[in-house]
């Protein structure tokens, strides 16, 4: 890398942090701090096995650069690797390929900015790809990649479409339409059960308040309250037929 002066040229860049490293230093700084070297250490092995380039340590985090995509994929899963055995340190990786600027030790360029960007889209475990790494890798069908949607990231005008690699080693985030149909489902299970309350106190005021024609396990007493009675005078019966007297008392109740 050279230093002094100003040196552009496509890279892939890598991103990493150790996701809540913050609240971890406030609980355990011992152990906070042993997850850091260990985090450095894998880095810094793989980094150099893949010919790759660590630019520079922010703590709990790291700026990488690879000549190659398929080198920075492949590091990028033997660290994740690493990071998962034995004590376990919750790790986030972003890679972007892109234009960048080399000048006094460091790096420059939006490559750099949106490689930062996507890893903080990632969860602990997982190593997340811009579009531009997937098209990169359409000759190498040994790394797949599936994609998780497109994403406005803070500071890019356009929404980037964010990939997630395949791999047994690593993790692979929830894509936005799992999410999306999750929440549909969540919301659905909501209204019915909105629904079903509200049909339960339906009833339950239907049969507890103090209406007598809904009252369950009482009888109405006096149906004179409801009805009214009206007063027939008994038919005489006029046929000469005697059988046909209970016809006229029937008529007159």
């Amino acid at each position: 890398m050279a230093t002094g002066k100003e040196q552009r040229r496509l890279a892939a860049v890598m991103f990493c942090d150790i996701k809540g490293y913050t609240a971890l230093v406030q609980k355990d700084e011992g152990a906070a701090l042993a997850k850091v070297a260990k985090f450095r250490k894998a880095l810094e092995e793989h980094t150099s096995a893949h010919h790759g380039e660590v630019i520079e340590f922010y703590g709990d985090g790291s700026l990488s650069v690879y000549t190659s995509v398929v080198e920075a994929i492949e590091c990028a899963i033997r660290m994740q690797e690493s990071y998962r055995n034995g004590e376990i340190v919750d790790v986030r990786i972003g890679i972007h390929f892109g234009d960048i600027v080399f000048r006094d030790g460091t790096v420059y360029g939006d490559g750099v900015n949106l490689a930062a960007r996507i890893e903080a889209q990632g969860i602990p475990g997982a190593v997340l790809v811009s579009d531009k790494v997937k098209r990169e890798l359409m000759n190498h069908p040994g790394i797949s990649t599936r994609s998780l949607g497109r994403y406005n990231l803070k500071n890019v005008e356009e929404p980037v479409e964010i990939h997630a690699v395949e791999h047994p080693s690593v993790v692979i985030p929830q894509t936005r339409i799992d999410k999306v149909r999750r929440k549909g489902k969540i919301r659905f299970f909501q209204k019915a059960l909105v629904g079903v309350l509200s049909v339960a106190l339906l009833i339950t005021l239907i049969l507890y308040l103090d209406f007598p024609l809904f009252r369950t396990g009482k009888v109405i007493s006096s149906p004179d309250k409801f009805t009214e009675k009206i007063a027939v005078d008994r038919f005489q019966n006029n046929t000469l037929q005697d059988s046909l007297d209970l016809i006229g008392d029937l008529a007159g109740d």
